[in-house]
């Protein structure tokens, strides 16, 4: 008798395509779409049920539009909106830890870079940058 163990025969996957770009799928992957145009389909769906995609679909509309018309808009507060913006990818996933910071930053508004940068604990250039990337504009305070 032979001591060799008898290979078990797998018939062959038949290869399968991505229905949107047309990369070969995984062997694991059941389902219809790659993993990155799933994750985009995904963001896109979470982007329309939460935010109204008319307004508010790349982090430049948002720079353009303003965090605070958005907020008007769709009668949100920060508490709610950041986190949407976040998770539907209009802001970098690297925001996320600073969520708080951000949500905290909205409230902060009429106030200088440097005396935000004090209360939030941050550099002033931090504070410019997302203030820049929400579209928060610096007006002057008449005094």
């Amino acid at each position: 008798m032979n001591a060799r163990p008898s290979r078990l025969v797998t018939p062959k996957l038949v290869e399968r395509k991505c229905e949107k770009c047309a990369c070969f799928l995984a062997g694991h992957n059941l389902e219809k779409l790659c993993s990155p145009c799933a994750n985009q389909e995904k963001r896109k769906s979470w982007l329309s049920k939460s935010l109204n995609p008319s307004f508010v679909t790349s982090a430049e509309e948002l720079a353009k539009i303003g965090i605070v018309e958005l907020l008007a808009i769709n009668k949100m507060t920060a508490e709610v909106a950041i986190p949407l913006l976040l998770k539907s990818g209009v802001l970098p996933s690297r925001l996320r830890r600073y969520q708080s910071l951000l949500i905290q930053l909205v409230a902060l508004q009429g106030v200088s870079n440097s005396a935000a940068a004090r209360k939030l604990n941050v550099t002033r250039w931090t504070v410019a940058a997302w203030r820049e990337r929400l579209g928060i504009r610096l007006t002057k305070i008449d005094k």
